[in-house]
């Protein structure tokens, strides 16, 4: 691991001693739990909105695609 360090409100500081009491974990442990958690979500948005991009952008070329997706998907497989 690398060593760093870290400026908190008090308050927060004070949250986090209960909630790692709590967990029974140090406060370094609840930490990296929680910047770990905080990236995969972020990593997660990041995939969304890159998927959110293609939406609209290709057609089909059928019109009525959305009434009948389940009889396409069956004849193409």
């Amino acid at each position: 691991m690398i060593r760093t360090q870290i400026q908190l409100e008090p308050a927060t500081y004070e949250q986090m001693k209960r909630r790692a009491t709590e967990m029974r974990c140090s406060v370094s442990e609840l930490a990296r739990q929680s910047i770990e958690e905080k990236l995969q979500r972020q990593n997660q948005a990041d995939k969304w909105q890159v998927s959110l991009t293609v939406l609209g952008r290709y057609g089909s070329g059928l019109g009525d695609l959305s009434e009948n997706h389940d009889k396409y998907l069956t004849d193409g497989w």
